[in-house]
């Protein structure tokens, strides 16, 4: 087999065309990937702990930031991103109430169990 006849074989499955005035995002490098990944899951484990001390306006940053990042950098119409994306978004509209008093229950039955 000729370089000619081989060369014709190549141009006939491959085919190179050039793109004019649209660019071209590069795909993801697997450590581009887990980073992305990783910042989600600061982001919602950052949500957690603002949540817990009470920090309402961190929560909410955090829920918009992870939020971004899904709608940047993942399939927005598979069924896992629009279910994360919709419970993100059901999260943050839920209002918050911390209430200052708690009282324990079992406080009060081990103060009468021990009298």
């Amino acid at each position: 087999m000729c370089i000619r006849d081989r060369n014709k074989i190549v141009d006939s499955f491959i085919k190179i065309r050039r793109h004019e005035g649209i660019a071209v995002e590069p795909l993801l490098t697997d450590q581009e990937r887990n980073l992305i990944n990783q910042r989600i899951k600061l982001n919602i484990a950052q949500a957690q702990d603002a949540l817990l001390s009470k920090q309402a306006s961190i929560y909410f940053n955090a829920l918009s930031e992870a939020k971004r990042l899904i709608g940047e950098y993942f399939k927005q119409d598979d069924a896992a991103t629009k279910s994360t994306l919709n419970t993100l978004s059901k999260l943050e509209k839920e209002p918050l109430n911390f209430s200052q008093e708690v009282t324990l229950q079992s406080t009060q039955m081990v103060k009468e169990w021990a009298q």
